[in-house]
C-alpha cells in the first residue's frame, strides 16, 4: 500500500512534467548521443530490474552498470517526464539500429524506464535523482530540456512524500525479512534433508525415465 501511495504521486509527477518538455529536442539530442556511440553485438532486447524497494532501502545496483559500461550518462531529472522521454527515443534508435539493449523499468511504475545499458557498445544511460545517486559519468541537467512554468514547490512536495512512503516501505520489508529469517530458522533444524534428496531423486527419475 505505502509503494502504491508513492507511486501514485511520483506519477502524478511524471504526467504533470511532461506537459513542460520539449519533446522533438529531446528526440534530436538521443539521436545525437546514439551516433557518438559504437554499434555493438547483434540486436537483442532483454528487461532487466536494476533498482527496487528491499530490505530497508531502495537497492540500485550501480555496480552492475560499472561492470557493463565504459561510457555512462547520467540524467539528473527529479520529475521523471524528461528523462522518461529521453529513455523511450533511445530505445527508439537503438531498437532501429540492431543494438543489444538491457532495458530497466522502474520496479513502481512498470510503464516508465529508468536505466539503459547497451552492452554491446559499452554504453549506459542513468536516471539520477533523490533514488538513485550516480557518481560517475557524464552529468545531463535534465531542467535545461524543460519549458517555464512548471510548480516546482507542489512537485517537489509529492517527491518528498513518496520517498517518506518508500522508507516506510523498505522498513516494512525489513521487519518481514527479520521475521523469515526466524521462521527460517525451525525450518532448516526441523527438516530432514536426506529424505528431502531422496523424494528428488524419486521424482526426477519418474519424469525423465
Amino acid at each position: 500500500a505505502y509503494i502504491r501511495s508513492a507511486g501514485a504521486l511520483l506519477e502524478e509527477n511524471l504526467r504533470v512534467s511532461k506537459k513542460y518538455i520539449n519533446s522533438r529536442r529531446i528526440s534530436e539530442y538521443a539521436k545525437d548521443i546514439l551516433k557518438k556511440s559504437k554499434k555493438g553485438a547483434e540486436f537483442s532486447e532483454k528487461t532487466r530490474l536494476l533498482s527496487a524497494v528491499s530490505v530497508g532501502e531502495i537497492k540500485f545496483f550501480k555496480e552492475t552498470v560499472l561492470s557493463m559500461a565504459d561510457k555512462i550518462y547520467a540524467i539528473n531529472d527529479e520529475w521523471g517526464g524528461m528523462s522518461d522521454t529521453l529513455f523511450k527515443a533511445i530505445l527508439f534508435y537503438a531498437r532501429a539500429s540492431g543494438e543489444e539493449i538491457i532495458h530497466c523499468p522502474c520496479s513502481i511504475m512498470p510503464e516508465k524506464t529508468d536505466h539503459i545499458i547497451l552492452p554491446g557498445s559499452k554504453t549506459a544511460f542513468l536516471l539520477e535523482n533523490r533514488f538513485f545517486p550516480v557518481e560517475h559519468g557524464e552529468k545531463i541537467k535534465a531542467e535545461a530540456f524543460y519549458t517555464s512554468g512548471i510548480d516546482k514547490t507542489v512537485m517537489e512536495k509529492r517527491s518528498q512524500d513518496a520517498q517518506k512512503l518508500l522508507s516506510k516501505a523498505a522498513n516494512m520489508v525489513k521487519t518481514a525479512k527479520r521475521s523469515h529469517d526466524r521462521l527460517e530458522r525451525f525450518y532448516v533444524n526441523a527438516m530432514d534433508f536426506e529424505k528431502t534428496e531422496l523424494l528428488f531423486e524419486k521424482i526426477k527419475t519418474d519424469f525423465y525415465s
